[in-house]
């Protein structure tokens, strides 16, 4: 039982496992590597990434999709530094909107999506569209570098605090920290998971499901509209694609490394730390090697992501035969516990062998 439950632990934590190895391989391949200053880029990058992740995963978790995060986050980060460019206003002015523009936005997304029930790719397709469009007309023509902002605005993007970590790691951290313990330790928290689950069955168990979408959609756009105002400070320089277009595709990467079904209702919060770390980690640990750019910064996350899909795949299959033992070996104990004749266990291993087969 004990084994059992140690295989279990490393199946749904795969992605630490990798990150050990990984980090062991680029450490021999170039001792560099093992810098702190090495490691506090990679945090750094992987908390960029963090806010879309976390947010795609928790409307992953609900059964909903959300494929507009990046271009939102992009608004989000245009309109915050045309106000620091074009206007006066003081930056604690400033600072609260881009979580405005995300909140606004997951506000729209949820009622299109809960109370409107219409479909979340399409939904947010659009989206993508629009915000995009809407990022281009406001820097049409429009290029501007963002070091002379307000020092107060860019902490966020390069801030760093004692002893090397940068602010925008910080933050995340806490922020996924608090998620986790909402999903998984409030009541509110867990509808998430029963509504990802199976809708129908929470819908009869009292849950309002569409307002559940609701408030995983607009926690989702207030993280996007994070994202957006580390970016400020995070840019080199101000442009319409500041937030790179394809930043949602490593973000469905990490995802994927967390170990979080795409069909909802399964998955630890905790693990797409793992995984926006196992990303940035190959970006930098490759590029050190001395691969290309598009090696290091497609490639190697698409190979990654295709290795990902066939070890989950495989392994769900594992986890579901460790289960099905468990549970049978769980029940044969309890039946026989409440005075079942002895000879009732040549029955249970008998079933066991069968379901097993069938497994």
């Amino acid at each position: 039982m004990k084994w059992e439950k140690i295989q279990l632990f490393c199946i749904e934590n795969l992605v630490w496992v990798l990150i050990i190895g990984i980090f062991i391989i680029f450490s021999v391949l170039n001792p560099r590597f093992f810098a702190p200053h090495i490691i506090y880029s990679i945090l750094q990058d992987a908390s960029m990434l963090g806010p879309l992740a976390l947010g795609l995963g928790l409307c992953l978790l609900v059964g909903s999709f959300d494929v507009s995060l990046g271009r939102v986050a992009g608004l989000s980060c245009i309109i915050a530094a045309w106000l620091c460019e074009f206007t006066d206003l003081p930056a604690f002015l400033i600072i609260p909107v881009p979580l405005i523009v995300g909140l606004a936005i997951g506000i729209l997304n949820g009622v299109l999506i809960g109370r409107g029930r219409l479909n979340p790719f399409l939904v947010t397709l659009a989206g993508y569209l629009i915000w995009y469009a809407l990022s281009c007309d406001i820097m049409y023509g429009k290029y501007f570098p963002p070091g002379r902002f307000d020092p107060l605005i860019l902490l966020f993007g390069r801030g760093r605090i004692v002893g090397g970590m940068f602010v925008s790691t910080t933050i995340f951290i806490g922020l996924l920290l608090l998620l986790w313990f909402f999903v998984k330790y409030t009541r509110k928290g867990n509808a998430i998971y029963a509504v990802g689950g199976s809708e129908d069955t929470a819908r009869r168990l009292g849950i309002n499901t569409n307002n559940v979408k609701l408030l995983v959609h607009t926690i989702a756009g207030v993280l996007a509209g994070f994202c957006g105002l580390c970016y400020v400070g995070y840019a080199v320089e101000i442009k319409p694609v500041v937030v790179p277009p394809y930043t949602i595709f490593p973000a469905f990467v990490a995802i994927a490394l967390a170990g979080i079904s795409i069909t909802g209702g399964r998955g630890n919060l905790l693990n797409i730390l793992g995984g926006v770390i196992l990303i940035a980690m190959t970006k930098v640990g490759a590029t050190m090697v001395g691969a290309p750019f598009e090696v290091a910064y497609y490639a190697v996350p698409g190979i990654l992501f295709l290795i990902v899909i066939v070890l989950i795949n495989r392994l769900d299959l594992f986890r579901d035969r460790i289960l099905s033992r468990i549970y049978i070996r769980s029940y044969a104990e309890s039946v026989t516990s409440d005075g079942e004749q002895p000879e009732s266990k040549e029955r249970h291993r008998s079933i066991q062998g069968k379901d097993l087969d069938k497994t």
